[in-house]
């Protein structure tokens, strides 16, 4: 029964990555919800879960492009063993400190895609895409925070993720 949810979360993923991503996309700025998910996830569980949820979240989202998918594994499973440990350090239980270490992993997720990619000119790539999409990523999940925590009334105490 523990499995259950990550399964269906990665069901999610591949739908998303086939059907809804390339209706998110705009002028290459996609909407990150593979390294969102696994970031969401390594906010609650051990780091045993954490590493075998990126590993699986990494081959979905990535079965495409399997030249790449080992360099994705590591780095989605570095930033959110890096994002547990940053979150249990610094006692983040804010949710702008919530969004900042969300949007810190997402950035460098982005940035290292374009690192494994390849990307010419680099540094407008960092700017356009990096960025960009790490905003936009931040700006829907920020929505959808304050939509339910309002919809809860957790706002008024002081909600967590």
């Amino acid at each position: 029964m523990i499995i259950i949810p990550y399964i269906l979360l990665l069901v999610l993923v591949a739908a998303f990555q086939v059907l809804i991503h390339p209706m998110t996309t705009f002028f290459g700025i996609g909407f990150n919800l593979p390294m969102l998910l696994v970031l969401l996830v390594a906010w609650r569980q051990n780091e045993l879960r954490i590493l075998w949820f990126a590993f699986f979240v990494a081959v979905v989202a990535n079965a495409p492009t399997p030249l790449t998918m080992g360099w994705q594994v590591l780095v989605m499973a570095l930033i959110a063993v890096g994002a547990s440990h940053a979150r249990a350090r610094l006692n983040a239980d804010s949710p702008a400190a919530q969004l900042a270490i969300l949007f810190a992993g997402i950035l460098l997720h982005n940035i290292c895609t374009l690192l494994i990619e390849r990307a010419d000119n680099l540094p407008y790539q960092l700017w356009r895409t990096a960025l960009t999409g790490a905003v936009y990523t931040l700006a829907v999940v920020a929505v959808i925070f304050y939509v339910r925590d309002t919809l809860t009334g957790r706002h008024r105490r002081g909600a967590t993720v």
